[in-house]
């Protein structure tokens, strides 16, 4: 089987095609305290705009610790007008020391990022599309599920003047995997809290599936990955230039220039290949030729990489195959 699994590593049939496993375990987000970190999330409600001076978006802040929530309604998505949000929910003191969100660009704009570097509060995301904010994600279902009966109750459609009682109910029902209210946790009973919710996290190493050097391709789904190939992996290569025995665990890697890639992945989300130094490597295109020195060379852009990797090589080294 080993042997049958090594010549199978070497076929970019198999690495390109291999099944894909979409359900493992993550990594969790784990909160020490209160305002260690929250979870930011914007709630789209501009079908109701007219009915709300215009206010298009509900900014929602949860604290991961003690699912406390703080909700701004907001016109727009502008830089400025995020801003001015962050700025009224860190009134009195409550400023986190990360906040975890998505990458879109409400977030990750210089005004916002700047702000956040002043205060010391650290923004971080996934680079996985199906990874999220998944606190924020599951209130502001809930926010929605209370905001769309009050319509229903009074048949209007003021979100804006509804959401400070809904937030307050919220806040102050208890909740079921904290086992009491968000607002009943305090410094005093955090450490209990953290115990209960986090238990002790069984560590499996990275180091079983993979080592430093390897050879592997990557999930497509991950942003930012060329996805005009068929197949469920990357017609990239990169190498593992790191391991971390988190729970559970992930690697690092670079590509073919010695360039560390954005974020970190886990064992599942990467696929071992060999591949020989002198094996051929599809070409997409030949963008033009020149001569130097009475010798040809080709422009080529490479299958699965995009024109910042375009290079010059011999162009006798280029061989068409086919029509």
């Amino acid at each position: 089987k080993k042997k049958a699994l090594a010549i199978l590593r070497k076929l970019d049939a198999y690495t390109l095609h291999h099944p894909v496993r979409r359900k493992f375990n993550r990594r969790r987000i784990i909160a020490l305290k209160i305002n260690d970190v929250w979870q930011m999330d914007l709630a789209d409600f501009s079908k109701y705009k007219r009915f709300n001076g215009g206010y298009r978006y509900i900014l929602v802040a949860i604290d991961s610790l003690s699912r406390f929530l703080r909700t701004l309604p907001l016109k727009t998505k502008r830089p400025a007008e995020m801003k001015r949000a962050m700025i009224r929910l860190f009134r009195g003191g409550n400023v986190p020391t990360r906040i975890f969100c998505d990458r879109g660009g409400e977030f990750y704009n210089k005004t916002v990022k700047e702000y956040l570097s002043r205060k010391k509060v650290q923004m971080y995301s996934t680079f996985s599309p199906v990874i999220k904010a998944s606190q924020a994600e599951r209130v502001i279902r809930t926010l929605r599920d209370r905001i769309f009966r009050y319509f229903r109750v009074t048949g209007k459609y003021h979100f804006v003047s509804a959401l400070p009682k809904i937030v307050r109910d919220y806040n102050t029902t208890k909740h079921r995997t904290l086992g009491i209210s968000p607002s009943e946790v305090t410094p005093e009973n955090e450490l209990e809290l953290f115990n209960k919710i986090n238990g002790k996290p069984v560590v499996p190493s990275v180091k079983k599936k993979l080592k430093l050097g390897d050879k592997v391709r990557v999930l497509l789904h991950r942003k930012g990955f060329h996805k005009s190939s068929e197949g469920s992996w990357s017609p990239q290569i990169f190498t593992v230039s790191r391991l971390r025995d988190t729970s559970p665990p992930v690697v690092h890697l670079e590509d073919y220039r010695g360039k560390e890639v954005d974020g970190s992945f886990y064992p599942e989300e990467v696929l071992v290949v060999t591949r020989d130094a002198n094996q051929p490597w599809p070409v997409t295109k030949v963008l033009r030729k020149k001569q130097l020195n009475g010798q040809s060379f080709s422009l080529v852009r490479w299958f699965g990489y995009d024109k910042e990797h375009d290079s010059w090589v011999p162009s006798s080294d280029v061989v068409k195959i086919g029509k």
